[in-house]
């Protein structure tokens, strides 16, 4: 299994970054997990738009699901010109609804929702959803296939449930939107540190942690040093980078 980083900016992205989005590859299946905003300009380097299996995801902010509203132009001119023919699976949950009334195309997309405790076969992957704690309706992915796990954090606070879903992930990809902790409460900054990310990362025992969310104004290296003090290895996701994932 193979993880592309095709955007890793929480929030808002820098000048040369973009937001949340990873490339899952297995064998010919392309499984793309969040879809931020300039993810599918960066996305096209690797394959073409209608080479895309099925997309998921973690939560309907737009920094994580952005570019969907442009990618419906990009698949319906294919569709005119007879280039793609089956709507694209794609995976979200069912709040804001507003939002999915946004993504409701169903010439273009074939949308399912997502519910904490749901699993789903999608190509060669087993899914697995866990609620997390967040201002939207947020989920940690699981993602495996051919023995190797993948667990996405999504956007999340600190909570129970990350704990138990990163149990033994040969790969942790981790949102921490700061690499210190802020003078904030849980309603106002409801994400993760770089030390926390660290922290759920040691006592879960994952093989390799990636930093994810990052906020594009704070040096990478900061986040690093901070969540080295609780887990090795680590790193900050690199964009455009590919990453694979570990048997256990």
């Amino acid at each position: 299994m193979r993880v592309t980083v095709l955007g890793n900016s929480g929030s808002f992205p820098g000048p040369d970054s973009a937001c949340a989005g990873f490339l899952i590859e297995e064998g010919c299946f392309y499984l793309l997990l969040d879809c931020g905003n300039g993810v599918i300009s960066r996305l096209q380097r690797y394959i073409r738009i209608e080479d895309l299996s099925a997309i998921v995801v973690s939560h309907l902010h737009a920094d994580h699901m952005g570019d969907l509203l442009v990618l419906r132009y990009g698949l319906e001119g294919l569709r005119a010109l007879g280039e793609a023919s089956e709507p694209l699976p794609l995976y979200v949950p069912a709040t804001p609804e507003e939002v999915v009334r946004l993504l409701d195309w169903p010439e273009v997309f074939a949308l399912t929702p997502i519910a904490d405790g749901v699993e789903a076969a999608i190509g060669p992957f087993d899914l697995a959803f866990t609620r997390m704690e967040h201002s939207a309706e947020s989920y940690a992915i699981t993602v495996q296939a051919a023995g190797r796990r993948l667990v996405y954090s999504g956007d999340t606070a600190m909570n129970p449930q990350l704990l138990t879903v990163a149990e033994g992930a040969g790969l942790f990809l981790c949102e921490a939107t700061a690499p210190r902790p802020r003078p904030l409460t849980p309603a106002q900054f409801p994400h993760l540190t770089a030390i926390q990310a660290g922290d759920v990362a040691c006592r879960a025992g994952v093989g390799e942690l990636l930093l994810t969310h990052i906020w594009f104004a704070d040096p990478p290296e900061e986040y690093e040093a901070e969540a080295r003090r609780m887990f090795s290895p680590v790193a900050v996701a690199e964009e455009m980078v590919t990453y694979e994932v570990k048997l256990p």
